[in-house]
């Protein structure tokens, strides 16, 4: 029996894995399947050097940000940097503005619900270096063994083809999976330096740290996450 073909990371930074389904029968096909990133979430805790961190503006005549939609509705990626390039949008009203304090801390909270989101969608337990299966396997039929990815019409069991199409589904699934949980890993690291960012112009005094303190408790349950961030916006 032939081993279940399985994807290197090392081929290329984006490979195309894909399932289709053509008609009643269905083959296996190239499907987006992302390479990881250098690190994962739970591990990028260290604090970006502030002088490369790229400067937000922080003074237009404009109102104060609208409430941020909550992204915590929906696992997305593209949801989720969708929000994102709102917040990176948001230019604050000038310092001496009395609209200032309140459309400073709605940024903020913009932010820290962002990142609350990405926590949330984030699975722990996910493994990069265990990627999908690049061609399912058929179960054999009467002593027949049948290569990977062979089109299930060339399965005459009834039994074994809905065997069969059911570990293909499944595998889109797992390919899906894995293919957002990247993608989250990738805006998690992606969006940090630009909360820095925020924080540093937005809060750069001592006495306004309290304030982005109490925002993370606020905003972020769990009590390692919080710690990751405060060390990320501390001094």
């Amino acid at each position: 029996m032939k081993a279940p073909v399985r994807l290197p990371l090392s081929s290329t930074p984006l490979l195309l894995l894909g399932l289709a389904l053509a008609g009643p029968a269905c083959r296996c096909e190239p499907a987006h399947v992302e390479a990881a990133p250098a690190s994962s979430a739970a591990s990028h805790t260290d604090s970006p050097p502030p002088s490369t961190l790229p400067r937000l503006p922080m003074t237009a005549p404009t109102d104060s940000p609208a409430p941020p939609e909550d992204p915590s509705k929906t696992a997305d990626p593209q949801r989720l940097q969708d929000e994102a390039d709102r917040l990176m949008g948001i230019v604050l009203p000038s310092t001496g503005d009395a609209k200032y304090p309140a459309a400073r801390k709605a940024a903020l909270d913009g932010w820290l619900s962002l990142f609350a989101a990405l926590f949330a969608a984030i699975d722990p337990k996910f493994d990069p270096e265990s990627p999908p299966l690049m061609k399912v396997e058929a179960p054999p039929v009467g002593g027949v063994k049948f290569p990977p990815g062979i089109d299930p019409s060339a399965l005459k069991d009834p039994a074994a083809r809905a065997e069969y199409t059911q570990k293909i589904a499944e595998n889109e699934r797992k390919i899906r999976d894995y293919n957002i949980q990247i993608k989250l890993r990738r805006l998690d690291e992606k969006l940090r330096p630009r909360l820095r960012a925020f924080v540093d112009d937005a809060y750069p005094a001592p006495e306004d740290k309290p304030e982005v303190t109490e925002a993370i408790q606020s905003h972020i349950p769990d009590a390692t996450r919080a710690a990751a961030l405060r060390k990320l916006l501390g001094p």
